[in-house]
């Protein structure tokens, strides 16, 4: 089942969303960008292709994001 809501947001919306979960103890940054991590992670196993080009690429930019905040 994939997440509507996922699919829609921008990597700066990603990035506030995963920033915001993690705010709470002081650590949101930190937390946020270990979390992209261990998605990129995940996805250096997937088969190369399109989709594996785009969750990279959208999680890259998550990251960017997460430390522009």
């Amino acid at each position: 089942m994939t997440n509507n809501k996922q699919q829609t947001m921008s990597p700066k919306e990603k990035a506030q969303e995963l920033f915001d979960k993690f705010a709470l103890g002081g650590w949101g940054k930190e937390h946020a960008n270990s979390c992209v991590d261990e998605i990129l992670d995940v996805i250096k196993l997937m088969s190369y292709g399109i989709r594996y080009l785009s969750a990279r690429d959208y999680f890259q930019e998550v990251k960017q994001e997460i430390e522009n905040l």
